[in-house]
C-alpha cells in the first residue's frame, strides 16, 4: 500500500511539473532613471529582471511628474504628454502618458498614470531573456506653420516598468523536487515489510 501511495505522489509531482505548475506568475517593477525635464528631448534606459521568463502577460509604463502646456498660434493653451518606447530589434512598442497641462495653464498640470504598453504587432519574445531597452520622450510638436508660439515642457519625477510574467523556475528547484521524489522512494522502500503491497 505505501509503495501504491509513493508512486501515486511522484506521479502527481511529475505531472504537475509537466503542466508548467512549478513556473509563477510574478510582477517585476523597474525603476527608471529618466527623472528631469524634458522639451522635446528623450532619455534612454534599460534594464535586466535577472531571470529568464516563459510567458510575459502584459508590460506597463508608470510615470508621475508635471506638465506646462504650450501656446498655440490662437494664444489658446495645449496639453502635451510623454511616451515610454522599448526597442525589440524590429520595431518599437509605444506606452502614452496622459495628456496634461492646459487645465492650470500658465502653471504646471500633475498627473500619475499608469498605461499598457501597445503590441500592434509581433508577441514579446524579445523579452524572455528578461533584458530590454528603450526611452522615455517628450517629443517636439510638430505640424504645419504655423507652429505653437510656446512649446509645452515637462518634468517627470518618478517613472518605472511594470512586468507581469511567468518566470522559468531556477535550476535549484528542480534539484529540489528531483531530492523530494528520492526522499519519498527511500522512505517507502525502509518502511516497507516483506510481503507488503
Amino acid at each position: 500500500m505505501k509503495k501504491l501511495m509513493a508512486i501515486c505522489a511522484v506521479l502527481s509531482t511529475l505531472v504537475f511539473w509537466a503542466d508548467g505548475g512549478i513556473c509563477r506568475a510574478e510582477t517585476f517593477t523597474v525603476p527608471l532613471n529618466v527623472s528631469g525635464n524634458y522639451n522635446g528631448n528623450s532619455t534612454p534606459f534599460s534594464f535586466d529582471l535577472g531571470t529568464a521568463l516563459s510567458e510575459v502577460h502584459s508590460v506597463s509604463f508608470v510615470c508621475a511628474g508635471r506638465i506646462t502646456a504650450g501656446v498655440d498660434w490662437y494664444d489658446e493653451p495645449f496639453s502635451w504628454n510623454f511616451v515610454a518606447l522599448l526597442e525589440p530589434e524590429t520595431s518599437f512598442i509605444i506606452a502614452y502618458g496622459p495628456l496634461a497641462g492646459a487645465a492650470t495653464y500658465p502653471n504646471p498640470e500633475p498627473f500619475s498614470w499608469q498605461s499598457e504598453f501597445n503590441l500592434y504587432s509581433g508577441d514579446w519574445n524579445f523579452l524572455l531573456d528578461g533584458i530590454a531597452s528603450g526611452e522615455v520622450g517628450f517629443p517636439i510638436v510638430g505640424g504645419k506653420a504655423p507652429g505653437p508660439q510656446v512649446y509645452p515642457t515637462g518634468y517627470i519625477d518618478s517613472a518605472s516598468i511594470v512586468v507581469d510574467a511567468t518566470v522559468i523556475p531556477e535550476p535549484a528547484t528542480f534539484l529540489l523536487l528531483g531530492f523530494s521524489v528520492v526522499l519519498v522512494l527511500k522512505k517507502t522502500i525502509v518502511f516497507s515489510q516483506p510481503g507488503e503491497k
